[in-house]
């Protein structure tokens, strides 16, 4: 196999990426980290949500059988 230096350098990248993801956890990655209401609260504390809402979207529900059809 030839010496391909862009695809050493890409997966020397991904493995510092990788490490950094798994040892740093939510440090490096924003969505790793803990909500605000996780932080206030514990596992078994039960939590009531109050609020308007804004848009309410309908879905349509496609059954197996009309695909078929």
């Amino acid at each position: 196999m030839r010496n391909r230096p862009l695809l050493s350098v890409c997966l020397i990248i991904l493995c510092v990426l990788a490490s950094c993801t798994l040892v740093g956890k939510e440090r490096f990655i924003k969505e790793l980290r803990p909500s605000p209401l996780e932080i206030c609260t514990t596992e078994d504390e039960s939590v009531i949500v109050c609020g308007v809402i804004y848009r309410q979207e309908q879905k349509e529900i496609v059954s197996e059988k009309t695909e078929r059809t």
